[in-house]
C-alpha cells in the first residue's frame, strides 16, 4: 500500500479540481490524506492510519472509495478531536468502505457524526451477547423471537397474595392490619424472567410484577434519566434500536428494546 499517510506535507499547490481528480484516480487509504487539503494535525490522519494498520495486520485487499462517500467522510471524521474512542469507529467505517463499498456507508457517516462512543459501546455490548453475531434473519427474525419469548414467560410475573404483617396499629381507636406485598417473591419472579428470557439483539429494561390482590412491584435494569437510557434514546433516534413495551392481560408489564436490522452492521461494529 502507498506510504502517503506517512507524509506530513499536503499538496496545497493543487487546485480543488485537481485534488478531486487525484482522489478519484487513487482513492485508497494510503493516498487519501496526501490528496486532500487537510492539515497533518487534523484527526483524519490518525483515523486513516488506524484503518491502514488494521488492513495491513489482517491482510485485507483494499479498493478505491467512491467520491460520494469520501468527501463527507473527510469533512466529518476530521472533526472527531475529542472522543478518541470514536476514532476507532471512524477507522473501521473507512476500512469497511475500502473493502467493499455499500450505500449504507453514507448513512453510517451521518449516524456516526451524531453519536458518542457511549452509544456504540452499548450497541456492541448487546450485539456481542448473541453467539451468531453478525447473522440476521428477516422477516422471521429477532423481533418476533424476542416478543414470543417474553410472552411465553409472562406467567412468571404474577405472585401470591398480599400478606398481613404480624404488627398491628391502632389509629383513632380503630385496629388496623398493615398489608404489605410479598416483595421477595416479586424480586424472585423478576430474576426468573431475566434468566429465562434471553433476548437476541435485545435487552430487558424494566419489569412490572403484579400481585393477585392488586398492585405491583417494579424493577429496572435501565432507569429513565440515566446515561444508559439517554444513550438508548439517541440510538432510537438514529433508528438503531426500537424501545418496546409489553402489557399483559395479567396486568404485568415488560419494557425492552430491540436492536434494529441496521444495528448489527452499524459503524464500527465488530466484523465490519
Amino acid at each position: 500500500m502507498p506510504d502517503a499517510l506517512d507524509r506530513v506535507d499536503t499538496p496545497a499547490q493543487l487546485t480543488p479540481h485537481q485534488k478531486r481528480e487525484s482522489i478519484q484516480r487513487r482513492g485508497s487509504l494510503g493516498d487519501i490524506a496526501g490528496s486532500y487539503d487537510v492539515s497533518p494535525t487534523h484527526d483524519f490522519l490518525t483515523i486513516a492510519k488506524k484503518a491502514r494498520e488494521r488492513a495491513e495486520l489482517e491482510k485485507i485487499e483494499l479498493h478505491p472509495v467512491p467520491m460520494k462517500m469520501l468527501v463527507p467522510f473527510l469533512e466529518k471524521a476530521s472533526l472527531e478531536d475529542v472522543d478518541k474512542e470514536l476514532q476507532y469507529r471512524w477507522a473501521a467505517l473507512l476500512l469497511s468502505a475500502s473493502k467493499e463499498y455499500q450505500a449504507t456507508h453514507l448513512t453510517f457517516i451521518d449516524i456516526l457524526s451524531r453519536m458518542s462512543s457511549n452509544e456504540l459501546k452499548l450497541l456492541e455490548e448487546v450485539c456481542f451477547l448473541y453467539e451468531g453475531f453478525p447473522e440476521r434473519s428477516y422477516p422471521d427474525g429477532h423481533y418476533e423471537r424476542n416478543h414470543g419469548i417474553l410472552e411465553a414467560n409472562a406467567n412468571l410475573l404474577v405472585v401470591g397474595e398480599a400478606r398481613p404483617e404480624p404488627e398491628l396499629e391502632v389509629k383513632n381507636s380503630v385496629l388496623h392490619i398493615r398489608m404489605h406485598m410479598d416483595a421477595r417473591a416479586a424480586k424472585e419472579a423478576y430474576e426468573k424472567l431475566v434468566n429465562a428470557a434471553i433476548l437476541t439483539y435485545g435487552q430487558i429494561m424494566h419489569v412490572g410484577v403484579c400481585y393477585r390482590q392488586g398492585g405491583a412491584s417494579w424493577f429496572y435494569k435501565v432507569s429513565s434519566g440515566t446515561p444508559r437510557f439517554r444513550s438508548l434514546e439517541i440510538l432510537e433516534r438514529e433508528r438503531l434500536v426500537n424501545i418496546e413495551r409489553l402489557k399483559f392481560s395479567n396486568k404485568s408489564e415488560i419494557g425492552y428494546f430491540n436492536v434494529t436490522y441496521l444495528g448489527p452492521s452499524s459503524p464500527g461494529s465488530p466484523g465490519k
